[in-house]
């Protein structure tokens, strides 16, 4: 059964599948977490984090989204929320992912993003 939840603030789950999604590259993204002011959802999947999207709000001429899920297959809900996010923006956004996941590459590029090392701008 999956959960779904809503939050503002960091948690040890989000930390640890953080540290589990990217194994010895995860400082940089978790100090996103604990340095900028965000909105995530969060999946619950058998009483266990699984995913979440985090939309956050910067005071640069972008904002950044960071998706991650537990085995890099997304739920249909969580396209659902980046592609209605994506076509309402009122800024540019940069999403921090995984440049060779080639369903998400191919995602990105039919809603209008460009793959620039591990970030996909939609401008």
């Amino acid at each position: 059964m999956k959960r779904i939840e809503y939050t503002t603030e960091v948690s040890e789950d989000m930390i640890d599948l953080i540290e589990y999604h990217l194994p010895g590259r995860s400082r940089d993204t978790i100090s996103w977490y604990k340095n900028f002011s965000q909105e995530t959802i969060l999946y619950y999947k058998d009483g266990k984090l699984d995913g979440m999207i985090s939309y956050f709000f910067l005071d640069f001429k972008f904002d950044m989204i960071i998706v991650m899920q537990r085995d890099n297959v997304f739920y249909k809900s969580m396209w659902k929320i980046l592609k209605k996010t994506i076509q309402e923006r009122v800024k540019p956004i940069r999403i921090m992912s995984d440049p060779n996941n080639k369903v998400l590459v191919r995602g990105a590029i039919r809603n209008g993003g460009k793959w620039v090392d591990d970030e996909i701008f939609f401008y």
